[in-house]
């Protein structure tokens, strides 16, 4: 879409503490239909945060390509504190942010688009019939602030306390407000389901490199981002809820193909050592993701203009 070429958007989903992820709408499910509509408008990277059964959405979400980051704490902690744990992944690279729970899996491509076009307030959600629903968009240049806010009440509070009051997007779309763990019935929600279906198709793009064999995708660019982050092949493993013997043969295959380090591993003392990107691992990782992005632009592009009579 025209104005979301303009931003870099990006997506979290709180996914940690719903047990009815695998419930179907249509012929996907609730967090597979959620994952294509941002897909619409071109949020990437999608960031989906696991906590309860994490193996099962993983599955759901690897051929969407969205990024899971696991939340070992769900049991005890918050929707806000996996908000958290997906900004601090997103915070650098996107202009704009969708945040939504996974219960809320029913909001149209329309909605996001009209969210979009109104991107200059440092929040916006959308409401419809008086009341207000998900998601929210907010700017990025608040992010740091959110990641700081140790106080109660997840992100309204927090916003509150910044003094930005969230800026109110008249929609007409009753998925804004559809929540799985209270409307259960068929009735509630197959007009929605028809109504996503009646769009045109959307096109997907997700490029994988390879040498000998395959080896580096959306998985390998995300791995290396989250070293760069924590500084620990473990952390990120655990965030990405990979073993650790996975994360290493991921990073083992890197190296082979490429012919280079892509990561040194510094050992420590008693406080532990830590593990950080080469200067060609950062450049490798920044090409690939620069790659992606101008590539599904012109992708984009020349899909419109081919499609066009359709």
């Amino acid at each position: 879409m025209e104005h979301a070429a303009l931003l870099r958007p990006a997506a979290v989903i709180a996914a940690a503490g719903s047990d009815n992820l695998s419930q179907k709408f249509g012929s996907i499910t609730a967090l597979q239909r959620m994952i294509r509509t941002l897909q619409r408008v071109e949020a990437d990277p999608i960031v989906v945060v696991t906590g309860y059964q994490a193996d099962v959405i993983q599955k759901q979400v690897a051929p969407l390509h969205a990024i899971c980051i696991y939340n070992k704490d769900w049991e005890q902690s918050d929707l806000f504190a996996s908000a958290k744990l997906g900004l601090d992944y997103v915070k650098d690279l996107c202009d704009v942010v969708f945040f939504t729970p996974a219960a809320i899996p029913l909001f149209s491509t329309d909605t996001a688009a009209a969210l979009l076009s109104e991107a200059s307030a440092p929040a916006s959600l959308p409401i419809t019939k008086g009341r207000r629903g998900h998601p929210l968009l907010l700017q990025s240049s608040l992010i740091p602030a959110l990641l700081a806010y140790e106080g109660e009440g997840g992100i309204p509070a927090a916003l509150r306390a910044l003094g930005i009051a969230r800026h109110e997007v008249l929609v007409e779309d009753e998925g804004v407000l559809f929540n799985t763990k209270y409307q259960t019935e068929d009735s509630a929600w197959e007009e929605l389901v028809v109504r996503q279906n009646a769009q045109p198709p959307h096109m997907e793009l997700q490029i994988t490199l390879s040498q000998e064999l395959p080896f580096f995708d959306a998985e390998a660019a995300a791995i290396l981002r989250l070293i760069s982050r924590t500084q620990s092949v473990r952390e990120a493993c655990r965030q990405m809820n990979l073993s650790y013997s996975k994360g290493w043969k991921l990073l083992n295959a890197m190296e082979a193909q490429l012919h280079f380090a892509v990561v040194v591993r510094n050992p420590g003392g008693n406080g532990g050592g830590c593990t950080y990107l080469t200067p060609k691992g950062r450049d490798f990782l920044e090409k690939y993701e620069r790659l992606q992005r101008e590539t599904l632009a012109f992708s984009k592009e020349a899909y419109r203009r081919i499609f066009a009579s359709s």
